[in-house]
């Protein structure tokens, strides 16, 4: 059997595994990680956190500066359990679960009657909308392959950034088989991995150029005060620059773009003056959501 047989098959029963596993959790319907919820305040539950960039989901630390800018009240919950979509970050609010951090900031938004894009204009908000969908449909996913797509880097992720304790040992070794295989197969298929590294590094770095052009010398992203797109692009931008990982993307950046590295820190000091403290396992106690099984 060559191979290219074995790894597809291999992929294919990874696939199957995951599928299976998804729609048997989409069918029950979900327990709450805080029964006893209060009124009105936002449970966001997401990851463990991680040393030096408070998460290795950007989505997760996206809706928690957004939570964080618009003031609303809320809590965290750890765990390694997905939501009903099978994704993470996802919140409980008020004995409902809801997933998605877009959908989650949309929903947020009518229910607290919030305007977080201030007075931008509605050519503004088109530019963020673009903004985002390149950041979080292209450059998010060059970030995922190299960081994911080979077997060492994902070992690397899993042994020093990620607290992988509430895993059974053999789900971690099968995972370390699978994982980098899967997310090469998936990025085969956008398109993006058809292409050779140094290849996928430039288009990167035209996304990295575009924002750090857009920005210019604003101190926010659309001008003068912040908004959703900051919160998106620090959630992003954070896992190149502090994640301890040799990023193509993290040299380009202070390399060509040091607007974007004191813009990131600026959304840094202004939002998480906690930021040490919310990087340590500390920070978990008491917060502990449902476990994985």
């Amino acid at each position: 059997m060559s191979m290219v047989v074995l790894t597809l098959i291999v992929l294919a029963a990874g696939a199957g595994g995951w599928l299976w596993w998804s729609r048997r959790s989409a069918a029950a319907k979900p327990a709450l990680h805080v029964p006893n919820w209060v009124k009105d305040t936002v449970y966001l539950v997401q990851v463990l956190p991680s040393p030096q960039v408070r998460t290795i989901s950007p989505f997760a630390l996206k809706l928690e500066t957004w939570l964080r800018m618009v003031g609303l009240k809320y809590e965290n919950v750890y765990t390694l359990k997905t939501g009903s979509k099978g994704q993470t970050p996802f919140i409980e609010l008020n004995g409902t679960e809801i997933p998605d951090s877009n959908l989650i900031m949309k929903h947020l938004t009518r229910e607290f009657d919030l305007q977080p894009e201030g007075a931008y204009s509605p050519r503004d908000l088109a530019m963020a909308h673009s903004t985002r969908i390149m950041v979080e449909n292209h450059l998010a996913f060059i970030g995922f392959y190299w960081r994911y797509g080979r077997p060492e880097r994902y070992q690397f992720i899993m042994n020093n950034l990620v607290d992988v304790s509430e895993l059974h040992p053999l789900l971690l070794r099968l995972a370390g088989v699978l994982f980098p295989r899967l997310i090469r197969f998936r990025m085969y298929m956008t398109g993006i991995a058809r292409h050779s590294y140094e290849e996928i590094d430039q288009f990167s770095f035209d996304d990295l150029r575009a924002l750090s052009v857009q920005l210019g010398e604003n101190p926010f992203y659309l001008g003068a005060e912040p908004s959703s797109i900051d919160c998106t692009l620090f959630g992003h931008l954070a896992q190149f620059l502090y994640i301890p990982m040799d990023f193509p993307q993290k040299a380009f950046i202070h390399r060509e773009c040091p607007n974007l590295v004191a813009y990131v820190e600026r959304i840094k000091a202004k939002f998480w003056p906690d930021w040490e403290a919310m990087c340590s396992m500390e920070c978990t106690r008491g917060k502990k959501g449902l476990p994985m099984f």
